[in-house]
């Protein structure tokens, strides 16, 4: 299972609305609106969350 780091909705991953790469791992969200907020400040949101290698696709 997946978590959205923005809101922190556990994500079955047929139901992830979104991705968004940053630097090598990928993040997914439950709406595009977390992954715009991800992608204003992803420092904020990363630094407790776990995401996973693009290798790992």
């Amino acid at each position: 299972m997946r978590q959205d780091p923005v809101c922190g909705r556990n994500l079955i991953e047929d139901l992830v609305a979104d991705i968004s790469i940053y630097g090598d791992k990928i993040f997914y969200f439950c709406s595009w609106s977390c992954r715009e907020q991800f992608e204003k400040e992803p420092a904020r949101y990363i630094k407790n969350n776990v995401a996973e290698s693009k290798d790992k696709q």
